[in-house]
């Protein structure tokens, strides 16, 4: 594939986010571009369609951080969609938010830390702003359904996933612009997979409704 200066990548943690778009864009698999989904096989990991690709990066920080590194030449702008747990307010299930400003979850007690710690977690994992939206998402290392850490992050945040900081943190290493939008598929409280499970097909459909339009 050549490079290309008006394409966009689009990154997903799972297939199932992002088989709607796939399959309304008739995005096809790259040959010899195969990733292992746990959940669902094998199946390839990046696909190509008009406006750019799309990468299945698989779930987490990490593996979207990766996903983005391998594929973000191929285009000008980095785009992310997908679930997320609201922490606040009165959002329902299937609401969509343009985020503004992305940051790390780490699962203690700032209070814990010495001043030189606190430096150290402001300086390696600092807030991401991106100014294309007004939600403010925070990324976990781990999937959030408890009602204490979701009062304590709600405090500050709106939402909570497990990808968007390494999208953002890798599109910002490499110079590239990033858009990230997330859809609420649960409450970040118990019962949380139940309702991703429920939701996932309906889910995928408007995440669809809703980049179409976007696209160049």
């Amino acid at each position: 594939m050549e490079k290309t200066s008006d394409k966009i990548l689009l990154v997903f943690a799972q297939f199932a986010e992002a088989r709607a778009l796939i399959e309304r864009t008739h995005a096809f698999p790259i040959i010899g571009e195969m990733a292992h989904v746990w959940s669902e096989g094998e199946l390839p990991c990046l696909y190509s369609f008009k406006a750019g690709w799309i990468a299945i990066g698989g779930v987490g920080l990490h593996s979207a951080q990766m996903a983005v590194a391998k594929y973000a030449h191929y285009g000008t702008e980095i785009w992310n969609m997908g679930l997320a747990g609201c922490l606040r307010g009165s959002l329902s299930i299937g609401e969509i938010l343009c985020i503004d400003v992305v940051g790390k979850y780490l699962p203690l007690e700032e209070e814990a830390l010495d001043i030189g710690s606190r430096e150290c977690v402001a300086f390696t994992i600092p807030p991401l702003f991106l100014g294309t939206g007004k939600g403010k998402l925070i990324s976990s290392d781990f999937p959030i359904h408890d009602s204490v850490r979701r009062e304590r992050l709600g405090q500050k945040w709106d939402l909570v996933d497990m990808e968007g900081y390494g999208i953002a943190y890798a599109a910002a290493a490499l110079r590239k612009k990033c858009r990230i939008w997330k859809i609420i598929s649960d409450f970040a409280s118990p019962g949380g997979k139940e309702l991703i499970r429920n939701h996932k097909t309906e889910l995928a459909e408007k995440i669809a409704d809703h980049l179409i339009p976007l696209l160049p």
